[in-house]
């Protein structure tokens, strides 16, 4: 889908594929019901193989993801969002951050720790 979404009834049972902040801001505010994001979880993660993840090593996409995660989410809308552990404090700070200009509250209402015994599941 290309071109920017006026109403939520434009992108209902539809998949965007592309840069999820530039989709996001074609978004009307207070559409989305539910957000889950796995983004890069800037640990600098390399593969045994080599392989990269992108933008796995630099934070600038971070505060402006979540600042529109908060203006497309629904009041009383979820969001998941996953991450290293060990960043656990520059997600939490670009979450509390991102709700501020939209006059939301940030509640963390519950951590999840699932530890595989090496890097990659698939391994």
């Amino acid at each position: 889908m290309t071109g920017n979404i006026t109403t939520a009834t434009d992108f209902r049972n539809t998949i965007l594929n592309g840069d999820s902040v530039q989709l996001m801001r074609s978004l009307p505010r207070n559409s989305v019901d539910f957000i889950l994001t796995d983004p890069p979880y800037l640990v600098n993660y390399q593969g045994r193989d080599g392989r990269k993840v992108r933008n796995d090593d630099n934070a600038r996409w971070l505060r402006p993801a979540f600042n529109q995660m908060h203006r497309v989410l629904k009041w009383g809308g979820f969001a998941v969002s996953f991450y290293g552990f060990n960043r656990i404090d520059l997600f939490a700070d670009a979450w509390k951050a991102g709700g501020v200009p939209h006059g939301r509250a940030y509640r963390l209402s519950q951590i999840l720790f699932i530890i595989f015994p090496f890097s990659s599941v698939w391994a």
